[in-house]
């Protein structure tokens, strides 16, 4: 038996064995103990050679049908090779140039890997699919269960192996149909489009259902998606009519289906549908159904990174991605409807640099009409990203759950982000709005945008949406946390929007980029329950605490503590000092003037309303030669001196120098040059007989007695000086 192995340069001249060839690998002393193969379609173009073993169809087992790779027919004979832990793409035939079309060669390879529970190695090259989608995905798509891809990964080089399509009529070049456990990684993926008519290319499209899927490190580029509309444009009937802004008719009947009519006047106007249109030059106004609609695009394919999953009864669980996109329409995107996220064991976590998209996130979800979706229930997301130069940084519509947060760079002009990046067009010919969020009912959500938006239409565009009677929601934000603090030259900083829904309640704002004024009143409305942060004060309509410590800004001391106790009521308590002179609690007036001070120490000042003196003051000491104030103050002396008793006192300052000039006005007694207040008298006598015609010894006595008596009285009573 030889050790020799018969070489061949190419798989096809392998495959063109002669007969001799055949006879020389056969029997039980061969002359060739197998092929040596030294290329695939010439020689050298796989990273080594690789020894091909005759198969004895008498001793050894089937190795089933050729695949191109490792079971090769060779004339009248089957030849293998057995891969090892991972295979080379080439060595199934794809060559890793962009003419060849690899994707028969790709899926042999996948076919293999699953039935050998090997990974997949895409080098350095482009691996183009031309008009068919990934072929990797399930194998029978009409089997209603996920497809078990083994946990098997494929690699590639990084950003510098392509996988991609290039077709007139779009096609998603990785699209993983009801696929489970696979890991995707160091790979990139891209589109060509050769038509604008038919349907746009996605990336990498999780479909129908999904378990357990890593997709790592990868780069999606250039998918622009392709602008469609969702009112076909028929015939043009007339022009618009500027005085009325509505479209002046051609036809007496009205328009006919399709009919259209382009802006020439900015404005508003509902032509009969449910919605007041905004109108910008250059829009489009279409009859469709009996009534006038503004004509509506929309962004077909384009999304890097997509799950669209509708009603699918399959399951809806882990997917983890960290992915880099540039130029796409879309960076990362779900179409879902909650009620059937909500029921699975979704969890959801990508981490996503998009660079020069037309949204970075798109979050887009809808409530099924005849399937309830349970209340408090909640999509597990989690979304990590960092969105450059983007037109819309992050737009969620009919969320129920996710922890988001975006931070946001801008370098580029508003007019050139709302543009693809060859500047030919606009993304998107209807919403050409520069902004950081745009969320359309959110709820039980926690979402975070953060950075810089440069020139925008608006920062923030957050509210409600139309719901169905059957979701069991009311359309409105809710229940979330937004983090606001975006930096930027906005048009208006926050807009809140209704489409249909009941804006924004319950929740817990925090716009850090703005003061309170420039936010919408509706949003402070006690009725809504929205807790307000901003970089200059806050709104808490509803806060009820039993205890309140209030500090200063490093909150590290405790300055006054605002409590409520049963026996006193609603409590302020000076924490900071036990000064007497430092204040319990000061009141000021519109311009920020003290007009109420009380003191630690008990004493009460009283501003007066036109001057910075005082109309009432409280205090220990008797106030002549002490207090200073101004000309009218009343000043009340404590009756408790030092822990002592002491009479209690009204001073009135009637003098305007310094602390003189002050008159006791109370609880003292009147003086030959001073008014006071006295004691009432005792009762007097009245004994006095009364007088006859001739006055009596007796009877003028009597009289005398009776004044001696009352000017005794008056004396005690302090009236008359002893």
């Amino acid at each position: 038996m030889a050790n020799q192995f018969l070489i061949k340069d190419t798989m096809q001249s392998m495959k063109d064995l002669s007969a001799d060839e055949i006879d020389g690998l056969k029997g039980n002393n061969p002359i060739y103990a197998g092929v040596e193969l030294l290329g695939y379609h010439q020689k050298g173009d796989t990273p080594a050679s690789i020894i091909y073993y005759y198969v004895n169809p008498l001793t050894d087992p089937d190795p089933g049908p050729e695949d191109g790779g490792s079971v090769i027919v060779a004339s009248s004979i089957k030849l293998i090779h057995k891969f090892i832990g991972e295979i080379n793409v080439k060595y199934f035939g794809a060559n890793g140039l962009k003419t060849q079309n690899c994707f028969n060669f790709v899926n042999n390879v996948f076919k293999y890997a699953l039935a050998n529970s090997l990974d997949i190695y895409h080098p350095s090259g482009y691996y183009n699919f031309f008009t068919s989608n990934s072929p990797y995905k399930t194998l029978a798509p009409t089997v209603e269960n996920l497809f078990d891809c083994k946990g098997i990964t494929i690699r590639g080089d990084g950003a510098t192996s392509i996988l991609m399509t290039e077709t007139p009529g779009g096609a998603d070049v990785i699209n993983l149909h009801k696929v489970q456990n696979l890991t995707i990684r160091d790979l990139a993926v891209t589109g060509i489009l050769t038509g604008s008519s038919n349907a746009g290319t996605n990336g990498i499209s999780v479909i129908s259902g999904y378990d357990n899927l890593e997709i790592l490190n990868v780069t999606i580029f250039d998918l622009y998606g392709i602008q469609k509309e969702g009112y076909t444009q028929s015939q043009n009937k007339g022009a618009w009519n500027a005085s009325t802004n509505t479209p002046n008719l051609t036809n007496a009947g009205g328009g006919l289906l399709g009919d259209y009519y382009t802006v020439t006047v900015a404005g508003s106007q509902n032509f009969g549908g449910s919605t007041t249109f905004n109108f910008d030059v250059g829009d489009v106004v279409v009859f469709v159904n009996n009534v006038y609609w503004k004509q509506s695009y929309y962004i077909d394919g384009g999304k890097a990174l997509t799950i669209q999953n509708g009603n699918s009864p399959l399951q809806l669980g882990s997917i983890k991605a960290e992915i880099k996109v540039l130029r796409c329409a879309c960076g990362f995107g779900i179409d879902y409807f909650n009620h059937n996220f909500v029921n699975k064991k979704t969890a959801i976590d990508i981490n996503i640099i998009a660079e020069r998209c037309h949204r970075g996130i798109s979050l887009d979800g809808n409530f099924d009409v005849a399937i309830a979706t349970p209340i408090n229930k909640q999509v597990g997301l989690k979304i990590d990203a960092l969105t450059v130069d983007c037109q819309e940084d992050l737009y969620i519509r009919n969320l129920i759950g996710g922890d988001i947060d975006v931070k946001v760079n801008t370098t580029l002009p508003a007019e050139q982000r709302r543009k693809i990046p060859d500047g030919s067009r606009y993304w998107n010919m209807q919403n050409k709005k520069v902004n950081a969020i745009r969320a359309y009912n959110a709820m039980y959500s926690n979402i975070v945008v953060t950075g810089d938006k440069g020139e925008c239409d608006s920062k923030y565009e957050i509210g409600g949406d139309f719901v169905n009677v059957n979701s069991g929601y009311i359309g409105s934000t809710q229940f979330s946390e937004l983090s606001l603090n975006v930096n930027g030259s906005p048009n208006t900083a926050f807009v809140l929007v209704n489409a249909g829904g009941n804006f924004i309640r319950n929740s817990l704002i925090k716009v850090l980029s703005e003061d309170l004024d420039d936010l919408p009143q509706l949003l402070f409305y006690s009725s809504r329950g929205n807790s307000i942060i901003t970089k200059n004060g806050s709104h808490f309509p509803y806060l009820k605490s039993t205890k309140l410590n209030l500090t200063n800004v490093d909150s590290k001391n405790n300055l006054a503590e605002l409590t409520y106790q049963a026996d006193r009521g609603i409590t302020l308590q000076q924490k900071a000092s036990d000064n007497p002179n430092y204040p319990i609690h000061t009141s000021l007036d519109f311009f920020g003037r003290d007009r109420l001070r009380v003191f630690n120490n008990g004493t009460i000042k009283l501003s007066n309303l036109n001057e910075a003196g005082y109309v009432i003051m409280s205090g220990e000491l008797i106030p002549e030669g002490n207090i200073t104030a101004d000309p009218s103050t009343i000043y009340i002396r404590s009756a408790k001196s030092g822990g002592s008793l002491i009479p209690g006192s009204i001073w009135f300052k009637q003098s305007t120098v310094g602390n003189t000039g002050w008159v006791r006005i109370d609880n003292g007694n009147a003086t030959t040059t001073a008014k006071g207040v006295v004691n009432q008298a005792a009762t007097s006598m009245d004994s006095a007989p009364s007088p006859s015609t001739v006055y009596t010894q007796a009877e003028a006595q009597g009289v005398l007695a009776e004044l001696r008596d009352l000017k005794a009285k008056l004396r005690s009573a302090g009236i008359l000086a002893s």
